[in-house]
């Protein structure tokens, strides 16, 4: 029992290495320049961006786009997927880390376990198209 909760808080310790530290940025507020704490997965240029307030600068991490065969662009886009974060939302619980699904008409912010059930779905639905592309097929 003793080897494996050492095992476990080894496990631990390499899981929090791997994730990198956040990194103090500038950013432009209203046409001044500050400097804020931002997570290493964002993107986001916060001095391009130019927020009018600090309680507006969000970070947002790189897109994963969805897309299907389309017209003569040669896809078409469904929707993408991204981190983000609210860090100066005035409720703590959505200040956390987010999977923002966007399909054009709305982002929807999933939790780290909504995103999963939502993974799960696309891994089903991906697996249901392939059997439908070999019926066709045949």
């Amino acid at each position: 029992m003793r080897r494996a909760i050492r095992m476990s808080t080894l496990a631990q310790a390499a899981a929090a290495a791997l994730v990198p530290e956040p990194r103090i940025v500038p950013a432009s507020v209203n046409g001044r320049q500050v400097f804020i704490e931002c997570p290493s997965w964002c993107v986001t240029d916060h001095v391009a961006e130019n927020e009018r307030y600090l309680e507006d600068v969000e970070h947002s991490g790189e897109l994963f786009d969805l897309v299907i065969p389309g017209d003569s662009s040669g896809y078409r886009l469904l929707a993408h997927a991204r981190l983000g974060a609210d860090l100066f939302a005035p409720d703590p619980a959505d200040r956390q880390p987010v999977v923002v699904v966007d399909d054009g008409a709305k982002e929807h912010r999933l939790t780290p376990a909504e995103a999963l059930q939502h993974a799960d779905r696309l891994i089903a639905h991906g697996e249901q198209m392939r059997e439908l592309a070999r019926r066709a097929a045949a």
